[in-house]
């Protein structure tokens, strides 16, 4: 059973007259000085990469106050974009989402109850990645970080989420709660500044993002006392010109109109453990109203999750994913940022271009002075006529064409090539093969050394799951109790599968690892020819054991693995539940009780007790179940079994061992070869095919003859006559 108890149970214990407003003052202080504080230059600048990367370059800066405004344009062709930060992101979130998360937890003790452990800690990972699709979740995550060099999650227990239990307390049907990813724009969130270089290491973080007031009144007791307020903040400011960003309207460029909504400003802060906080402080306020009181309200809550107020390495419910460090300060930087000067230069030299096009592209006339052509508008069309004083009377001729000039045009190579520098996608990674190289193995080198640029975010990426996996499995240990078990649906190999985990199951020390597993499209090929080679050469295994194609067709990413190895999970699987029953006592009688010397009140034999155990059916995979068996009595867990349990296995195997076993085959008498010349009797014949020869018994008559009527006289056969050769 979940924790019952939520953020909106609580009852609000303030004195009569106090409303808290020492803990708003210190909210709103560290909110003021957020709006004087170099994250407004920052919340300018990524509101530009992000404008620009979505195509809309014209933005122009006031030189005076720096604020933004739409694109003036004079003529047409000012207004030309040739977007090539739209496909450097696309590709950088490419490369980074293709890789996907494989959690590994490990715990202290090396016995195979913790392995156990582990392994329901992985399904649980597995399992809160799974519900809250972060497959798609993490592109935005990721889409973030590569615009302003930031991107958060915020993890917290949802109250509101899992299946419907009983409280113990009130009997009322409520919900055991579960784990929820929240993605937070970098505009929402707030860091001490000073010489720290992480968010980790800040004194205080906050988190500030509008709620519509009905949610508000929902998640907080004190929700219902909050008015819609007028938000005169600069990221709110950013944030709505992100969501209206449609070309250049001035609305989305201009001052917004702030008046009152049915909207408020969260604003909740969180402190750090320390010496006047022992177990830090979270406090949330929304337009002067303090939204989590306390009964004693000289203090403010201490931070929400327990295993954050000990971990000065992770003290908030926060992941921090940056793009690329920046030395000395816990903002990074995006590469779209890097690419905002290469982009512009281009587009210059694409509206030069244009413009002479436009100003020469079509044919012009040159005529003399005084010549009778109607035409003597300069429009740019192709009946454009220029008139000049004729030597010679030459006739009316066509204007050549100017050409732009080289270094203009070879500005197009220039701008290319710092497009790859800078965002470290070369010709491989768009999948051109460079000038000169031929070779399968050289490509796909070139385009593992692209990768290895992205590997300084690959890193920070990692790290970021890494926290987001330790601090996933402590929410379900802090808030799942002892006598609780719930069942966990994932996607498996198999399809869906279920599993039941309960608080017992998990062990407090644990450690978590990812490693990145890639499913990269362009290296497909060449890994799936990899494994077909290592196959057949046996370093798999044998190649006609099932287990092991089933294993190479799924690092070749064969579909439908799961109806063609179907009948083989489904007796991996009994060999399982076969191996559970035995330790939990649930068998069957496989032979029946002996009758005994002694006699019952009934007159009839004492039986012994039935032999216990379970039935090896000749339907099932043998081999299979053998695998299960043998690789469960090498384990550990097998020496704690009493020897009736370990005799019950060990029959069961024996059983599917006689089924793989042939019949044996009966031995043929050998034959023996006798030529025609050559008599044997028949007792020497029947011993010679090792046959022993019949016992004479007493004849009564001779060919039906009555022994009374014997003669003894018999008829001798004819000798056989020698042919008469001829003469």
């Amino acid at each position: 059973m979940g924790v019952i108890q939520t953020a909106k149970n609580i009852v609000s214990g303030l004195k009569p007259g106090n409303s808290g407003q020492k803990w708003i003052s210190l909210v709103d202080k560290y909110y003021r000085r957020r709006e004087k504080s170099v994250l407004q230059q920052l919340h300018r600048q990524w509101f530009i990469n992000i404008a620009y990367r979505r195509g809309y370059q014209n933005l122009r800066r006031s030189l005076t106050t720096g604020e933004l405004l739409p694109p003036e344009r004079k003529r047409e062709e000012d207004g030309i974009i040739v977007n090539k930060m739209l496909g450097a992101h696309t590709m950088k979130v490419a490369k980074l989402s293709r890789e996907n998360p494989v959690w590994t937890v490990s715990i202290d003790t090396e016995d195979e109850d913790s392995r156990d452990m582990a392994r329901y800690d992985e399904l649980l990972l597995k399992y809160a990645f799974q519900r809250e699709d972060m497959e798609l979740k993490r592109l935005a995550f990721l889409g973030w970080a590569v615009d302003t060099g930031n991107s958060f999650w915020k993890i917290i227990w949802d109250h509101d989420l899992g299946g419907s239990i009983e409280d113990p307390f009130t009997g009322e049907m409520v919900q055991e709660g579960d784990v929820k990813f929240i993605e937070v724009p970098p505009f929402d969130m707030v860091f001490a500044f000073g010489t720290k270089t992480r968010m980790e290491d800040s004194p205080w973080i906050m988190h500030v993002h509008e709620e519509p007031l009905s949610t508000i009144k929902d998640d907080w007791e004190e929700g219902s006392r909050v008015k819609g307020e007028k938000d005169n903040s600069q990221v709110s400011h950013y944030q709505k010109k992100l969501l209206t960003l449609v070309g250049n309207q001035g609305d989305s460029f201009g001052a917004d109109e702030k008046e009152e909504t049915d909207t408020a400003i969260v604003k909740e802060l969180y402190i750090k453990q320390c010496s006047e906080y022992p177990e830090g402080a979270y406090i949330a306020i929304s337009n002067g109203i303090w939204l989590n009181p306390t009964a004693d309200y000289t203090k403010p809550s201490p931070l929400p999750y327990k295993h954050l107020r000990n971990d000065p390495e992770n003290p908030y419910p926060f992941t921090h994913m940056i793009d690329i460090p920046v030395s000395g300060s816990p903002w990074g930087i995006g590469t779209m940022e890097n690419l905002l000067p290469v982009q512009s230069g281009e587009n210059r030299v694409w509206r030069q271009v244009i413009a002479n096009g436009d100003n020469f592209g079509n044919i012009k006339l040159l005529a003399e002075k005084g010549g009778d052509i109607e035409r003597d508008g300069f429009d740019d069309s192709a009946d454009e006529v220029l008139y000049y004083d004729a030597q010679n009377g030459q006739p009316p001729q066509y204007l050549t064409p100017t050409g732009m000039p080289n270094h203009v045009m070879g500005q197009f190579d220039l701008f290319a090539k710092s497009f790859m520098e800078i965002s470290g996608q070369f010709e491989a990674t768009k999948g051109d093969v460079p000038t000169g190289v031929k070779s399968g193995v050289a490509i796909a080198r070139l385009q593992d050394a692209d990768d290895t640029r992205v590997n300084p975010t690959m890193i920070q990426y990692r790290s970021c799951l890494k926290k987001a996996g330790k601090h996933v499995l402590s929410l379900y240990r802090e808030f799942m109790q002892e006598d609780e078990e719930r069942t966990v649906k994932i996607i498996g190999e198999n399809g869906v599968e279920r599993h039941k985990i309960s608080r017992d199951k998990l062990n407090d020390n644990f450690t978590v690892y990812v490693d990145l597993q890639s499913s990269a499209a362009w290296s497909r090929e060449v890994r799936r020819e990899q494994i077909q080679n290592a196959y057949q050469m046996g370093l798999f295994g044998d190649p006609n054991d099932g287990r092991v194609k089933r294993r190479v067709l799924e690092a070749l990413e064969f579909g439908h693995l799961r109806t063609m190895f179907e009948d083989n999970a489904l007796d991996e699987q009994n060999a399982k539940d076969n191996i559970d029953r035995i330790e939990i006592g649930d068998l069957e009688p496989i032979e029946e009780g002996q009758p005994t010397d002694q006699i019952g009140p009934d007159g009839q034999p004492i039986m012994t007790p039935p032999v216990m155990g379970i039935v090896a059916n000749p339907w099932e995979d043998h081999e299979e179940h053998i695998r299960v068996y043998n690789k469960y009595r090498k384990g550990p867990k097998w020496k704690k079994w009493p020897p009736e349990q370990k005799a019950i296995l060990n029959r069961l195997a024996d059983e599917h061992e006689k089924f793989l076993q042939p019949p044996p085959v009966q031995p043929e008498p050998p034959r023996v070869s006798i030529s025609a010349s050559t008599q044997i009797a028949p007792e020497v014949a029947m011993k010679a095919a090792g046959m022993e020869p019949p016992t004479p018994q007493p004849m009564d008559s001779l060919d039906g003859i009555p022994e009374s009527e014997e003669t003894g006289d018999y008829e001798q056969p004819e000798e056989a006559q020698e042919p008469i050769p001829f003469a």
